[in-house]
């Protein structure tokens, strides 16, 4: 096994017999930073427009704009790891397009054209979240109170809608696809198990 191999493979999860994959354990940490970011920056430029019973409940302006800021920097950091471990399940997707991979009778994964087409959609989506979150941190990194500007609050609610799209998108790559559901390590062995108790009741 090569250096590369070997790379993909962790990134993939398939390590010491492991049958989880990692990709999904790293997106939790940068969709709830972002969204809390994002979140707040429109409820920071819609201030004016709440009920005040509400606003008399939230924090500051400024205490809101800080922890958007550092809501932002912190998913930053945490997106490296789900974009590097995203593009390796991409690629899995894409090297066995049109395949299925199968052990003894039984499909351990399959990759049809719409898994591609949904994780191309999902993987370009979260790159530009990114891109844009990028953009926010050195835009307001030097502003007094790391204060966003309107367009920045306006700018953060559509990339919130687009960020919740691409986290249901995943959640179809799984749950409609089974994209890395019992593909890898020893979580094979429970799916061989699992078809021929099936097979045996419906005989």
């Amino acid at each position: 096994m090569g250096i590369m191999s070997l790379y993909h493979d962790i990134c993939l999860g398939n390590v010491f017999g492991s049958g989880h994959p990692i990709h999904p354990i790293t997106v939790h940490y940068p969709l709830t930073t972002l969204m809390a970011a994002y979140g707040i920056d429109m409820t920071v430029h819609s201030r004016p427009y709440l009920p005040r019973l509400l606003t008399s409940l939230l924090p500051s302006t400024p205490v809101l704009a800080q922890v958007a800021y550092y809501s932002n920097a912190a998913g930053l950091i945490f997106m490296a790891p789900a974009l590097i471990t995203g593009f390796h399940e991409f690629y899995e997707i894409y090297k066995h397009l049109g395949t299925k991979r199968v052990e003894d009778g039984v499909v351990l994964q399959s990759y049809p054209q719409r898994t591609f087409n949904v994780a191309a959609i999902h993987g370009v989506l979260n790159a530009l979240t990114g891109a844009y979150s990028l953009y926010l941190w050195r835009a307001r990194k030097n502003v007094p109170g790391h204060m966003s500007t309107p367009r920045q609050g306006l700018a953060s609610g559509l990339v919130l809608g687009s960020l919740i799209f691409s986290a249901a998108l995943g959640g179809k790559l799984v749950y409609d696809y089974g994209i890395g559901v019992q593909r890898q390590g020893s979580a094979i062995e429970d799916k061989k198990a699992m078809w021929k108790d099936l097979s045996r009741h419906a005989e």
